[in-house]
């Protein structure tokens, strides 16, 4: 569902810059919190946290990029980020924005001067909101010497046995599947997981938009979306207990193809988390298309999660229907 050219970028900020980089070297994000200072701790190493029972080193993310101001970040929210052989390496940063989709074409090659500073900016990019964005070059990082040092003492997830062979003894359902994928997890009431790869982009709820009487499904009426009029469904009613409306922290998630986009409403977008297994509903009916199991900052949980494409189907066909 991703348009030519276009890729998910995470996005945060640390020392007065914002930064970003593809969400799909993103292993994950995680809530602020204390790094543990130990052995580790030395010049850009704060130290390390451990993170679903593996140990990651914490990096401080504007001494290693070399851009921005110094800052405290013994305290704060950490990026961790993929490198070879199932190794990471956390950079601690002050705040995480958001999930953008970057026009590749739109993006201005990092000049002689940054370059001179550091290797590990590629790019740049000024969104919607006029702030620029300093593109972060994975492929520099794992080419770094210091870098892969530092990730070689992260550790390693241990291989687990196949859900599909047994669990205790018992045969694993067929509907049950191992995978490793990302997903975006955002919360509305309840907390719902979304593949990573169906989301287009993520928005502030816009400021005027055209409502819609008696919409139905969570239809809550059309917004003018990249000069597209988009529809806006809001997740609690579509989803949830209903009830729903938007508040400050509300973000839109936009999804669909370019033909036929649309924003599912959510209270706040969570984390970026990677599953273990996945079993899909029985009934290809329902909004929600069955559960997945996350390793989340606390531990593993199972949420229920939906496919967008498939939601996005129904919904944009319900609209058509609804608007004559």
């Amino acid at each position: 569902a991703l348009g030519v050219g276009m890729k998910p970028y995470l996005t945060f900020e640390s020392g007065g810059a914002r930064f970003a980089v593809e969400a799909i070297k993103v292993h994950a994000t995680v809530p602020r919190r204390a790094i543990e200072q130990n052995s580790l701790t030395s010049g850009s190493c704060l130290g390390s946290i451990v993170h679903h029972g593996r140990r990651i080193p914490v990096l401080n993310s504007n001494d290693v990029i070399g851009l921005g101001s110094h800052k405290d970040l013994t305290t704060s929210e950490i990026v961790v980020l993929r490198f070879p052989e199932g190794r990471t390496v956390g950079l601690a940063v002050e705040v995480i924005k958001r999930i953008s989709m970057l026009d590749e074409a739109c993006e201005t090659l990092a000049s002689a001067s940054i370059r001179s500073a550091t290797r590990f900016i590629r790019a740049t990019f000024s969104n919607e909101d006029a702030v620029q964005s300093y593109l972060i070059d994975i492929a520099e990082m794992h080419g770094d010497t210091e870098l892969l040092n530092m990730a070689n003492l992260s550790e390693i997830d241990a291989p687990k046995p196949s859900l599909k062979r047994s669990q205790g003894g018992a045969p694993m359902p067929d509907d049950v599947v191992e995978e490793a994928k990302r997903y975006l997890v955002v919360r509305f009431g309840e907390r719902l997981a979304l593949p990573l790869t169906q989301v287009v982009r993520i928005l502030a709820p816009p400021e005027s938009f055209t409502p819609i009487v008696a919409g139905g499904m969570g239809l809550t009426g059309y917004c003018s979306i990249d000069g597209v009029s988009t529809p806006l469904f809001l997740a609690e009613d579509l989803l949830g207990s209903g009830g729903g409306k938007t508040r400050h922290t509300s973000r839109v998630v936009l999804a669909g193809p370019p033909d036929a986009r649309f924003g599912l409403v959510v209270d706040e977008v969570e984390s970026i988390e990677t599953s273990s297994w996945r079993k899909d509903a029985a009934s290809p009916s329902q909004f929600k298309s069955g559960l997945v199991d996350l390793k989340s900052s606390n531990g593993s949980r199972v949420l229920e999660w939906a496919d967008l494409d498939r939601l996005g189907a129904r919904l944009t066909e319900r609209s058509l229907e609804l608007t004559g």
